[in-house]
């Protein structure tokens, strides 16, 4: 079975309940599409910028890396979702600062210049986006929002 995952990196209750699916996945062969969802956009009040139209944005700008990476692959994404959630969350660091993003993207052993091309491809910007709109279309409002193959949906820590 395939199951996407929706998530926002800086959203304590996804990156808990991404490492439930983990231990899920581990214990029955699951498949886990990690795709994004911005509660910056979708908490944006008016007047306030798109994260997209800004030049870093926290979430916004981890996600498109993570677009990068999931271009190479799922794993590649799934390594820097757990890397940097449990920075964030686990040890109080601050991977949303371009500097500590750089030096994680390099501890998994990319180049930490990938930041700034993830940065520099404007179709990271739609791949996010796409993958926002996906739950706002379904109804979601926040994350994880898990879709299963039948395209019903399971908002929710």
């Amino acid at each position: 079975m395939n199951v996407d995952f929706h998530f926002d990196p800086m959203c304590p209750f996804a990156y808990q309940t991404s490492r439930w699916i983990r231990d899920v996945r581990t214990q029955t062969g699951i498949i886990v599409g990690w795709r994004f969802f911005s509660l910056e956009e979708v908490n944006r009040f008016e007047g306030k910028k798109h994260p997209w139209e800004r030049p870093w944005s926290y979430g916004w700008s981890l996600m498109r890396v993570g677009a990068l990476l999931r271009r190479q692959s799922m794993a590649a994404l799934d390594d820097w979702y757990a890397l940097i959630g449990e920075a964030l969350h686990a040890r109080g660091e601050k991977p949303h600062d371009p500097a500590v993003a750089r030096k994680l993207l390099e501890h998994l052993g990319h180049p930490g210049a990938l930041l700034d091309e993830a940065l520099a491809d404007e179709t990271t910007h739609e791949e996010v986006r796409a993958d926002h709109q996906r739950v706002v279309d379904a109804g979601g409002f926040g994350v994880p929002t898990l879709f299963f193959p039948d395209d019903q949906c399971l908002f929710g820590p």
